[in-house]
Order: C-alpha cells, then structure tokens, then sequence
C-alpha cells in the first residue's frame, strides 16, 4: 500500500515482523518510514535494495539511493557490498549534492565552471554587499558591513535557492509587497547572482538547482511525454504520430534512419560566442526569455537576426500554459533591447513570417518589448494593490497601439 510506515509501532511489526524486510510487494506506490535514531531505517532501505538486486528486478545502476551525509551514504553502500556479490554495476548511492554534481559533470561539463566553497560564497557576499549603494540596502545599510550579516545573507540565498526562488521572482514579489526591507535583500540576492554570474561562480546550493534546470531540458534525463503527455496524460495513436520533432518522446522508439536528439558539442558561457562556418561570420548571443537557456543568431555582414522563439508576430504566452518553468519577463525585456540595439535589416524567427526591412524590423521588436513590459508593469500595480490573479486578467490587457502589423492582440498571461 501507499503511506507510512513506523518501525518500531505495532502496525509496523504486524505488518513486517521484527525481522522481516520491506519487499517491494508491500507497497505499490511512494512510502515514507518514520523512526527515530537507532530503529533500522537504513537496514530496511539496504534491506529493500538488496531485495530488489537478488530477485531480478532491478540492477544496481536503475536504483537511486540519496542521503543528506557522505556518512550515511557510506555506509549504505558498504553494507550492500558486503551482502550483495552480483555484477557490481555502476551504482547511484551518494548525497543529494553529490548525485547532482555527478549528472552535471556526465551530462553538462563545463570546465570554466568554479565550485565556491563555503568561506568563498562569504567572501563573494562580503564584497557583493561592500559594492552594493547604501541607499539600495535601506534599513539594512547599518549592518551589511558586518561579517555576521553577510553570513546570514548567505544563509537567505540559499533558503531561496533550496526552494528555486529565482532573484527576478524575489525581485518581483518585493516590488509588490512594498516592504523596505524585503527589496533590500531582494537586491543583495539578484547582486550576489550577477557576481557570481559574470565570475562563472557557483555556490553550493546551484548544483541542486542547475541540476534540475538540466534535467527540465535534456529529454534523454528527465523528459517524458511532452505537449499532451504532460498536460493530459495522453499520447497520440502511431497512426497519427507523424512528426516526433527531437524523437525522444515518451515509450517511442527512434527509427534506425533517424539520428534522433543530438547532444551539443560545444558550449559557451557569458554572453555570446563569435564564430565563423562556412565562411560566414556570426554571433550567437544568450537572450533568455522564452526560455531561460535561448539563443539567438546574429549574422554580422548580412545584419540577419535570428532570435529563436524570443520573437513572434503574435503576443506571447508570458506565463507557460503547460506548467513549465515561469518565465521571466524583466530577461526577456533586456534581451529585446538587446537586439533592438543590434539594428537589423532582417528578423527571422522560428515562427511565423519573417520581417524585412530595418524600420520595419526596429518597430516590431520594439513593440514586441514594449507589449511585454506593459503587461508587466499592469501586473505589478495589480499586485501593490492586492488583486488576486483571477481580477488582475480581467483588466490587464496589451494597449492596443502598441502590436505592429502582423500580430496578434490575443493575450495570455
């Protein structure tokens, strides 16, 4: 069954035995043990894992064991390989901060990339704060020199990180609420990123979450069905499947003459990479906005912008309607500035027409951006004066002299 289970309760005993290990078959569904020190959690979860090996049902390297020490993990695995004397399989036993930094470093290598120890993510705080106006710190301006502050500033970050609360959300949510003291620290956060950012630095926290945001974007880690697999639950007879875009799709199987998804071979950090192929010489510059990894394609000579899925002659869906990661409007806003400060001659995205013509250009991307933060800046106000989201899309709209030629005033958000 789903549930509980008290070791060392009656239930417990009547359903296990004192001796007995938990079995798979007793339960179809998630399970939570509930013990205090010394009871037998971690005998019974070896118990299981062994269980699992010895009767077939599951190699060493499909089963995931996470643990909050190196300590506990050590041991599990030592106890395994002193019961267990099968193939030795690669094995998934580590912390949780460990078992993120293994999928990083197989699945995203980034050599550039510095891992912050905990004196180090102080010291980036220390100067993120000594560099910070006191006028932007506000009632905390009296403290933020102290070494005390800045370890409880550090601490804060990475509560807020722990819970993948993005600087530009914090941000956002302290506009709203109007507390002095909250839009300091959601200063001091969206500052310490940006150092961290520009340094390539990552704290300890960031191997959770850049390892979530990894496993939300490869398909061949974590994605499963997309479109209506996620939404509904529902999936599209072979007959009508005609197109499985990157062929990774949910229990679809790649045809040999296809090469499915193909991983990067190269990639950049900062803010752009220069290149040269075929002859041709362009730029490809990081705009996130759509999504928070885009990229958009600048060809110098010929003054093309290709700006991915960032541009659209229809409005976008700022909010994402099939439960994605939230988009950030304040990203998407610098991005389009970004290009609009480029000047292109031609606009190529990824969907719907393409825009010719530098002035035509200039006027699309601009009221693309300026649709955007109008919607942003509605939203906000709605927010300083306590609307609740289902009165805020009632009034929040696109004005309507802001769409160019060729778009849509249709708006979700």
């Amino acid at each position: 069954t789903t549930g509980e289970v008290v070791l060392g309760s009656a239930a417990a005993k009547q359903s296990f035995g004192l001796m007995r290990p938990l079995s798979p078959d007793h339960f179809d569904g998630p399970v939570r043990v509930l013990a205090g020190p010394g009871a037998g959690k971690t005998q019974l979860l070896v118990d299981l894992y062994a269980n699992l090996v010895a009767s077939g049902r599951a190699a060493r390297g499909q089963i995931l064991v996470l643990t909050f020490s190196a300590a506990a993990a050590e041991e599990i695995g030592q106890r395994l390989d002193d019961r267990l004397h099968d193939s030795y399989d690669q094995s998934w036993i580590s912390t949780f901060h460990s078992f993120c930094a293994r999928l990083l470093r197989e699945h995203r290598p980034d050599p550039g990339r510095v891992q912050m120890s905990g004196f180090q993510e102080w010291l980036a705080m220390k100067r993120t704060l000594a560099a910070l106006d006191p006028g932007v710190l506000g009632p905390l301006a009296r403290v933020a020199h102290t070494d005390t502050f800045a370890q409880d500033a550090v601490a804060f970050v990475a509560m807020l990180k722990q819970n993948l609360v993005h600087p530009a959300e914090l941000a956002l949510q302290a506009e709203a609420d109007g507390t002095p003291r909250l839009r300091a620290l959601a200063a001091v956060y969206g500052a310490y990123q940006r150092r961290c950012d520009a340094g390539d630095l990552r704290d300890f926290r960031d191997l959770v979450t850049d390892a979530i945001w990894l496993l939300e974007a490869v398909p061949d880690i974590g994605r499963a069905g997309r479109d209506g697999g996620d939404q509904f639950g529902m999936a599209l007879p072979d007959s009508l499947y005609i197109n499985a875009g990157v062929q990774m799709e949910y229990g679809r199987v790649t045809p040999p003459t296809r090469e499915g998804y193909l991983p990067p071979t190269r990639t950049f950090s900062g803010d752009e990479l220069v290149l040269t192929v075929a002859g041709v010489r362009l730029q490809l510059l990081y705009t996130p906005g759509e999504t928070m990894d885009a990229i958009s394609v600048w060809l110098t000579d010929k003054r093309v912008l290709m700006p991915g899925d960032d541009f659209l002659r229809a409005f976008p869906n700022i909010s994402p309607i099939r439960g994605a990661r939230l988009r950030i409007p304040e990203d998407w806003i610098a991005s389009l500035e970004k290009m609009i400060e480029l000047g292109p001659e031609y606009v190529v995205p990824s969907h719907t027409r393409p825009v010719m013509g530098g002035a035509a250009a200039r006027a699309a991307l601009t009221a693309y951006r300026d649709g955007i933060k109008s919607i942003l800046d509605q939203t906000i106000q709605g927010m300083r004066q306590g609307e609740r989201p289902d009165e805020l899309v009632q009034h929040v709209k696109v004005p309507p002299d802001l769409p160019a030629e060729g778009s849509s005033t249709t708006v979700s958000h």
